[in-house]
């Protein structure tokens, strides 16, 4: 991939997303690093795609940190408008109003065979963003993102949260030869300790990490600039609590409940 040699994207916190000056702010922030491929990468300009590349991990296993963004938390009544991967190597995100070349140019990125297969690490995915792709992918028929899928409910997956709609519980997910390890989970009994919440932001906060904060319930509203830096600062913040893990992420994988493809 062509690229400019990109720093870390450690998103300042932008403050009150409704200021026109903080999210310009913003986009300069998240800017730094990260470019318009124009279709230089796997996604073959399919979509709107950022890249960047040689993200630092720590841990001696290769992790490829996945968050979607949505209209809304119910995939019945809402659709995905971008999805963000940060890996140690390469890392993008896909923003379209087609959701069916989201889920294409997804599932060629991570099934391309000169990338190495590691695990997927996601903030609840187990409960939220693979369920919610499923349910999406199967409304629209994209037999190409379903053929990779394993995903199968299980107990020791149970949302912290409730189900999304559709969904009776969570999942152990493995993708086109990934394993997959929610760490919103091994964060829970640190943030209790601490008396903040499981959540993403807090937890990336209390850790040092910049995060931007929005209205989740204006997600449809923000502009693709505004989308793809909130996209990034989740999937850097994501990348960097499981780093943070080290080898304790091992014990946390799905793959010790089902065998990944």
């Amino acid at each position: 991939m062509d690229s400019m040699v990109p720093t870390y994207p450690r998103v300042t916190n932008p403050g009150k997303p409704e200021n026109p000056r903080n999210r310009e702010a913003t986009l300069r922030g998240m800017s730094e690093g990260w470019f318009n491929c124009g279709g230089r990468c796997n996604c073959r300009g399919r979509s709107g795609c950022y890249c960047a590349e040689r993200l630092p991990t720590k841990g001696t296993t290769l992790l490829y940190a996945l968050d979607i963004e949505s209209t809304g938390l119910s995939p019945l009544e809402s659709k995905m408008v971008s999805v963000a991967i940060a890996a140690p190597e390469e890392s993008l995100v896909l923003v379209s109003e087609d959701e069916v070349s989201l889920f294409r140019d997804l599932t060629s990125w991570l099934k391309n065979t000169r990338r190495e297969k590691g695990t997927i690490v996601t903030w609840n995915g187990a409960g939220f963003d693979w369920p919610y792709m499923y349910t999406r992918a199967m409304t629209l028929g994209v037999e190409e993102f379903l053929a990779e899928l394993t995903i199968i409910e299980h107990e020791d997956r149970r949302p912290v949260y409730n189900p999304i709609a559709g969904h009776n519980g969570g999942y152990v997910v493995s993708f086109a030869g990934h394993d997959h390890a929610d760490i919103m989970r091994p964060w829970k009994s640190w943030s209790k300790e601490r008396n903040i919440s499981n959540s993403l932001k807090a937890v990336a906060k209390a850790n040092g990490i910049d995060v931007i904060e929005v209205d989740r319930t204006k997600i449809a509203e923000l502009s693709r600039a505004e989308l793809v830096a909130y996209n990034i600062s989740d999937v850097a913040a994501t990348l960097t609590l499981a780093d943070t893990l080290g080898q304790t992420i091992e014990t946390w994988k799905d793959s010790l409940l089902i065998a990944p493809r």
